[in-house]
């Protein structure tokens, strides 16, 4: 006898990854600061939310630091857009929940 299906796994969750050519299921919801482009009409608060599996996110973090690696070598600590600091990873991927 096989168990019936909960409301969860009716409704397809957790959902797909929203990475590039990404077949995953979503494990996190991360919250990803739009760097320069904060006033883009669809994101809020200057953010942009993307569900994300962890093998994306481990990417995600990883060009996160590299981008901050590289604004360090030219000095440059702030969004151009908001002006909000651009120092620490948390500057950038501002969250990340477990769904």
């Amino acid at each position: 006898m096989t168990q019936p299906a909960t409301v969860l796994e009716l409704l397809d969750f957790p959902p797909g990854c929203d990475g590039d050519n990404c077949c995953e299921r979503a494990r996190v919801k991360c919250t990803i600061h739009l760097v320069d482009d904060c006033d883009h009409p669809e994101a809020v608060s200057g953010d942009e939310v993307v569900l994300l599996c962890q093998p994306c996110l481990a990417r995600v973090l990883g060009q996160a630091q590299k981008f901050l690696r590289h604004t360090r070598k030219w000095r440059r600590q702030h969004c151009r857009v908001c002006f909000s600091p651009m120092v620490i990873l948390s500057d950038i991927v501002r969250e990340v929940e477990p769904l």
